[in-house]
């Protein structure tokens, strides 16, 4: 089935749906996970973002700031090549300038229209990899410098976009899905500027050369015999040499386009067509080492936005939790006494995780609620039964007996696990350090659920879940979040 949100840029979603689940926290977690199970049905999907992208469809109430964000990428996006035209065809005309006196300097036109961007794509190519050690420091300057940061940093500022955006144009070290998306776009926008410059200077350069009669030859200080420019010239042809031999400079072209800026050498003697042949030679080159290896970087850049984009839409507690809810069973609660958790049989843990596929584990931390009510609470909580009896964890056991209860807790193999604790306790370093230690036990799809419990007859404040979302936001593990019951 068509997703209804499949006409849309994916970066709206990526922005508008956090923002909104922010929102919709206020709701209760039994008529958030109905509606949201409701509409699962309504939209299948067969990966996590056409989930999310399905359920926002039919919820979404009209164009927000993902609309003008996208709207505003595209702007900076035009305006970017634009300029890169503009600056292409002048620099291309400044270089091929011909009064009718000295040809036009092959070896000099060849260095700045060539040979600049071979080095600045070198620099591009520096920003690649994850900055680390010295290479940071060097990706921090040549950010600095780049024109497509430049644009990010001036509609960031003129748009005015909420502290919760505007990182998104902002590249600085680290690998948060925002910095991630931060570069992938600045990247895409230096190729979109670069290939628009190429374009612009090979236009240039050939309308130069169609209306006027621009001569080229080729000079330098340098003790050059022809033969040794042959073997430069050689080198440099070899990747058209073979399907486009025309633009490959010959010996007898190299040795009788020499000149020397002397006004007693009488170059104007020689035939005209030893000044012509050199264009296309000079424009392959362009083409060869300016045009296609921007356009390469450009695809690579757009492919990787793409993922980083996704990745944003993804990489959120919120939108994690949403996915747990929309994958959740539409079970409802009947029962007038709690649910407890069988004791599972004692046998080989192979046996074990084989029963327990797909249910959820319950961690009762520091002796926060009863045992025989982990059972109900999980299953109003995630819809969902236990698979194996709560564990223990926290308050009085040892660090020792923490690792134990991981080990126990992996060995069943859930898709969930749920760690209840008290809200109105501050939260500690030794949960945060538990949840860690569960982290890396447990596969990368487990999400992990802390849900902070009030007091026996009150309510969790929403000063209290806040602190508790904060804490756990500091281990940026999108598969890490905060759920309430109430």
């Amino acid at each position: 089935m068509t997703s209804p949100a499949d006409d849309r840029p994916l970066l709206e979603d990526a922005v508008d749906v956090p923002l909104w689940l922010e929102t919709d926290r206020d709701t209760p977690l039994a008529q958030r996970a109905d509606r949201d199970r409701g509409i699962a049905q309504r939209f299948p999907a067969v990966n996590d973002v056409g989930r999310v992208r399905a359920w926002w469809a039919a919820l979404r109430p009209g164009d927000a700031l993902g609309a003008s964000l996208a709207r505003g990428r595209r702007l900076v996006s035009i305006a970017l090549a634009a300029l890169g035209l503009l600056a292409g065809s002048g620099f291309a005309a400044a270089v091929l300038r011909y009064d009718g006196s000295t040809p036009v300097n092959v070896v000099r036109a060849f260095a700045l229209l060539v040979g600049t961007q071979s080095f600045l794509l070198l620099l591009t190519l520096a920003l690649l990899p994850r900055g680390r050690f010295g290479l940071r420091a060097l990706q921090r300057s040549l950010i600095t410098l780049n024109p497509a940061a430049m644009a990010a940093a001036v509609y960031q500022r003129f748009a005015k976009l909420p502290e919760s955006v505007e990182r998104l144009f902002i590249w600085h070290a680290g690998r948060s899905s925002a910095n991630v998306f931060a570069k992938w776009q600045i990247l895409l926008w230096a190729q979109l500027t670069a290939v628009a410059f190429n374009l612009g200077a090979l236009a240039s350069a050939f309308a130069l050369i169609a209306v006027t009669d621009l001569a080229f030859g080729w000079s330098t200080t340098l003790d050059l015999t022809p033969h040794d420019v042959v073997a430069v010239t050689d080198t440099i042809s070899a990747p058209w040499s073979a399907w486009l031999p025309q633009a490959v400079p010959s010996y007898s072209l190299i040795e009788g386009s020499r000149f020397f800026r002397l006004e007693h050498v009488a170059t104007p003697a020689r035939q005209a067509d030893a000044f012509t042949g050199w264009w296309p030679f000079l424009l392959s080159s362009i083409v060869m080492y300016g045009l296609l290896p921007r356009l390469v970087l450009c695809l690579v850049a757009v492919q990787r936005l793409h993922g980083a984009t996704r990745n944003l839409l993804l990489a959120d507690g919120r939108v994690t939790a949403l996915l747990d809810r929309l994958r959740s069973p539409s079970l409802h609660l009947g029962a007038t006494a709690p649910e407890h958790a069988r004791e599972p049989p004692r046998g080989d843990i192979a046996r074990r995780t084989a029963r327990a596929a797909g249910p959820a584990a319950a961690v009762i931390w520091a002796e926060s609620m009863p045992q025989s009510s982990a059972g109900e609470a999980t299953l109003e909580l995630l819809s969902t039964e236990l698979a194996d009896v709560p564990f223990l964890a926290g308050g009085r056991a040892s660090l020792t007996q923490d690792r134990e209860t991981v080990e126990r807790i992996a060995a069943v193999a859930p898709q969930q696990v749920v760690v209840f604790t008290r809200a109105y306790e501050p939260p500690l370093l030794e949960l945060l350090d538990f949840l860690v230690m569960l982290r890396r036990r447990l596969r990368e799809t487990v999400s992990i659920i802390v849900c902070p419990l009030p007091e026996t007859g009150g309510h969790a404040t929403a000063e209290q879940i806040d602190a508790w979302r904060r804490t756990v936001g500091t281990l940026r593990d999108s598969k890490v979040y905060v759920e309430t019951i109430a």
